[in-house]
């Protein structure tokens, strides 16, 4: 049974959303329609149409009370309406904060991505300086993209963070995503035969192909599921070099480490930031 202090606050919060959605607009309008009967010379009026002398002499006389109702109904329903949303200043500084939080539980999220991939990297055997990288990547429906929540690199040059999203119809990233595993190390190191090959393959513009910083010339890729089966995510792993990994020593140590990621990111999917929501919010 809810108490009274319950039925009170229920009371307080529909006064509240009946004059932010009916109160305030209606008045304000009444108030500006009235307002602009306020300059009219209703003597004026009355003189040059007695007929209507009655029904202008009639208005004349409700203008200004309606008026000051209704200016008065505005003023009282947006002070009750700024007490609960508050200032435009609090809710900025509002948003501010929670900003500041999502911002930092992104990041905590990140560290602990990057530190499954720590413990991949161990397993693969990467040696400091390494020429590959290994990043995750979860899947935004929404989007149609992968969303970057993750990498690692022995060497500091390729952890430099680049695009933040990719879409999901381009690239060894979609291969995988469609098959579950795609392994590819016969793409050429640069020029006119990469960009060709990344466009034939995997339709990727050139322009795209040229603006990658790590000219990588293997990749593997491996879909991550979650218990129920559904695909939430693609693992990359790549190399400048062509030989750097075999195939299938390379899909069984990942594969042996799968159920880790897939768990994780299951459970923490709907805290990655996601870059692309952000900018359109502003922020």
């Amino acid at each position: 049974m809810r108490d009274l202090g319950s039925i009170r606050r229920s009371i307080w919060n529909w006064i509240q959303d009946w004059c932010a959605l009916w109160v305030q607009p209606g008045a304000s309008f009444v108030a500006l329609i009235s307002g602009t009967f306020l300059t009219f010379d209703f003597a004026q009026w009355e003189k040059a149409n007695p007929a209507w002398a009655g029904p202008l002499e009639w208005i004349s006389s409700l203008t200004v009370p309606i008026f000051l109702v209704s200016a008065a109904l505005a003023l009282g329903s947006g002070l009750i309406v700024t007490s609960r949303d508050g200032t435009i200043r609090r809710l900025r500084d509002k948003l501010a904060a929670q900003t500041g939080q999502i911002e930092e539980v992104g990041n905590v999220i990140v560290i602990l991505f990057d530190g499954l991939l720590l413990n991949l990297a161990n397993k693969l055997e990467l040696e400091q300086g390494s020429q590959a990288r290994l990043s995750l990547y979860v899947h935004d429906s929404e989007g149609r993209s992968f969303i970057r929540c993750g990498r690692y690199s022995r060497n500091p040059v390729f952890l430099s963070p680049g695009r933040t999203s990719y879409p999901d119809h381009q690239g060894c990233i979609a291969e995988g995503w469609k098959k579950g595993w795609h392994f590819d190390n016969a793409l050429p190191a640069q020029g006119a035969q990469r960009r060709a090959y990344n466009l034939k393959t995997y339709a990727i513009p050139e322009a795209v192909t040229d603006s990658t910083r790590m000219k990588s010339t293997l990749y593997g890729v491996k879909r991550l599921d979650n218990l129920e089966g559904k695909a939430i995510a693609v693992l990359v792993v790549e190399a400048i070099n062509a030989d750097h990994f075999a195939e299938d020593a390379l899909h069984a140590t990942i594969n042996g480490s799968i159920n880790d990621y897939a768990r994780v990111i299951h459970e923490l999917r709907a805290y990655v930031p996601n870059p692309a929501k952000a900018a359109e919010s502003g922020l």
